[in-house]
């Protein structure tokens, strides 16, 4: 069902939406997680690299303090030593040194004093610490290896003694298990690997390195070193699966959900028009024992029940069409039957050749005219009910127009002796019109002796059309009939039968590939009355002023309309009735 196809496509359109939407968002999310973790690795190694600055400004502060000292000044002294170790103790600094303005360390003061006598005495003129400080500067070395082999940073500021520069005090501290690094130890994680660096040489690695691409540095100002931090991917990685996880969850409930609605729609609402649908389908057949429940909302109860009482009134509205129709017919043949015979009695009865008896015979034999007219009707009338009552299924059995053709003529010329019939046929011609084809060509042979006379000419020709043939026919042949005019203002010559299209006609006969057959019957009369041509278009109704004017081929439309064929007339010196019809497959073909 189209319906069903438009809302099984508009469900997959929302969801593959609802895909897309959770596909992009994950990937924001995503790239925001990615983002925010390398934001956080640069956080972490500004406020690693604030920290150690902060530090070594404390300790720069240190040492300038001690050097204002007036024990420090006195090189050599007892005094001297004594506050170098005092100020050893007090502070963080592994050892604590004064160089005098000459370059020779005069003092030394460390944790186990076992290197101080080697120091003192020793010239340290050549040391970038010590020359910056006795040029007045208080700065940080780089970090070099002691003697020891333990890498080392010191500390100096300028000794003054009257505003003159006598000194250097420099404090030393060794960077392994240092307390500069201890913020260090307190941030780095699992997940995370914080290093530090001067001049491409690592002072500090809190961890074994990560292989990572999210990573963050920053430097220290007071000595330029460079902390850089790194997380394992592992760790966003982990924040993206959840996140995923999250957004499938997500996307599993909303699908679910636009599924149970769509299953909702489906049941409230698809589903009834197809219900509605098939009872269309069993009323167009005729089928009325059968009823519809369309549960559900109000309106769909009220269509149920308005479609159910349709139902009824159509099977009621055929039984008494029926009925009376054989009533009727039934009772008009008898009566009719007496008036045949009574009437030829009267007209047997006249035979003495007086006025009177002749003016008797020809009133005899109008009335006997008029009688067989109306048993025409009435057999007429017993086709149309045949029709409504015959099942619809044998409409669309396939015959041998070819066949039906040859029978009916050979009928059509022992009725008719003085008609001249020419016939031209293929071998074999089906189409699916079922066995009432054979009153379709009665009624067409017939009405060549009604409009051309007792002795008319008559050609009756068949042809197979193939499909790509058909669809290449002028308007004129292809115009089919409607109860409005033609919708290119054609000639009024050409009157088809109502009720059916071209779609209907290329349903059968183009999308099957088989084509239709051409069924045409001309003949050399005046040509079929106005009136009866628009009762076949449909333009006047059959009435009780015009009630038998056109019945035959009203009738024949009929029968061709409900096979999904089509007729046409065309009145130009005689009348040709074209009637075409979707072709069946011939055994044999190719």
């Amino acid at each position: 069902m189209q319906l069903r196809r438009k809302f099984l496509l508009a469900l997959v359109l929302v969801a593959v939406t609802i895909a897309g939407v959770l596909v992009i968002t994950f990937d924001s999310q995503r790239d925001a997680a990615v983002e925010s973790a390398q934001a956080d690795a640069v956080e972490r190694a500004e406020l690693t690299a604030s920290t150690i600055d902060q530090q070594l400004s404390d300790k720069q502060r240190t040492i300038s303090v001690a050097a204002e000292h007036p024990a420090v000044i006195d090189h050599g002294s007892s005094a001297q030593h004594e506050r170098l170790v005092s100020i050893r103790e007090e502070t963080e600094f592994d050892g604590v040194s004064v160089v005098a303005a000459n370059g020779t360390m005069v003092a030394l003061a460390t944790a186990n004093g076992s290197s101080e006598q080697d120091a003192v005495g020793q010239n340290y003129g050549d040391r970038q610490y010590v020359q910056r400080a006795l040029a007045g500067e208080v700065s940080i070395s780089e970090p070099f290896r002691a003697r020891t082999g333990n890498r080392i940073v010191v500390v100096s500021a300028p000794i003054r003694s009257d505003g003159d520069i006598v000194g250097a005090l420099n404090g030393a501290f060794y960077l392994a298990d240092s307390a500069l690094f201890q913020i260090i130890d307190q941030q780095r994680g699992a997940d995370t690997s914080v290093e530090i660096t001067a001049g491409g040489e690592p002072l500090y690695a809190g961890s074994d390195g990560v292989e990572s691409n999210i990573r963050g540095s920053a430097a220290v100002d007071a000595t330029g070193w460079t902390v850089t931090v790194e997380r394992r991917q592992s760790a966003v990685t982990g924040q993206i699966r959840r996140l995923g996880v999250a957004q499938a969850v997500t996307g599993i409930v909303m699908l679910a959900a636009v599924a149970l609605f769509g299953l909702w729609i489906y049941r409230l609402d698809i589903r009834q028009a197809e219900r509605l649908r098939d009872q269309f389908r069993r009323i167009e057949a005729r089928e009325y024992d059968s009823r519809v429940d369309l549960s559900g909302s109000t309106e769909w109860s009220e269509i149920g029940r308005g479609i159910n009482r349709l139902t009824e009134s159509l099977a009621r509205r055929e039984q008494m069409l029926l009925v009376l129709n054989r009533l009727l017919r039934h009772n008009l043949r008898n009566s009719l039957n007496v008036i045949v015979g009574r009437s030829g009695l009267i007209a047997a009865g006249a035979d003495d050749g007086s006025e009177t008896d002749e003016r008797t015979r020809e009133h005899a034999e109008e009335i006997r005219s008029a009688a067989d007219e109306l048993l025409d009707l009435s057999a007429r009338a017993r086709k149309t009910e045949a029709l409504i009552a015959d099942d619809r299924h044998r409409v669309g059995t396939p015959v041998d127009i070819t066949a039906v053709v040859a029978d009916r003529v050979a009928a059509f010329r022992d009725d008719n002796p003085e008609a001249t019939v020419e016939v031209e046929t293929p071998q074999r011609a089906c189409a699916a019109i079922g066995t009432e084809f054979s009153t379709v060509l009665d009624e067409l042979l017939s009405n060549t002796v009604d409009h051309a006379g007792p002795s008319p000419s008559v050609c009756v020709t068949v042809e197979r059309i193939d499909a790509d043939v058909y669809e290449h026919l002028d308007a004129d042949q292809r115009w089919h009939g409607a109860t409005s005019p033609r919708p290119d203002g054609g000639s009024d010559d050409a009157a088809v039968c109502p009720g059916q299209t071209l779609a209907g006609e290329s349903a059968g006969a183009a999308e099957t590939g088989t084509g239709s057959i051409e069924l045409r019957v001309a003949d050399d009369g005046p040509g079929v009355p106005p009136d009866e041509r628009a009762v076949l278009s449909g333009e006047r109704e059959i009435d009780p002023l015009h009630h038998t004017s056109g019945l035959g081929l009203w009738l024949t439309g009929w029968i061709v309309s409900q096979a999904g064929g089509s007729i046409q007339i065309d009145v130009d010196d005689g009348t040709t009735v074209v009637v075409r019809l979707p072709a069946t497959p011939v055994e044999g073909d190719t």
